[in-house]
């Protein structure tokens, strides 16, 4: 038995309609999620990255300045204190 998808004027049938709006809205529903998805996933690895890179410049100036002489300056004392502070705050 063959059911009509369409009416005698050659309009969808009420349950063809609803069938066609709701696959097509699953679809679109579907295909957002997996844009949405890969985009957070992207922008994820920037941010890893991001931070990687930060850490060494961080690390790289941290390093040095705790092998330098104790300094008589107290801002000079001050900013590598707080820097060390930072990058332990950080987990570098």
């Amino acid at each position: 038995m063959r059911v009509p998808v369409l009416t005698p004027t050659g309009a969808f049938r009420a349950w063809a309609t609803l069938l066609v709006v709701t696959v097509g809205f699953g679809l679109a529903l579907g295909l957002t999620i997996a844009y949405v998805s890969r985009v957070d996933r992207d922008a994820e690895a920037r941010n890893v990255q991001r931070s990687r890179e930060i850490c060494g410049l961080i690390r790289l100036i941290d390093d040095r300045n705790q092998r330098m002489t104790p300094s008589t300056d107290p801002d000079t004392t001050a900013f590598r204190a707080e820097l060390h502070r930072y990058r332990v705050a950080l987990g570098c």
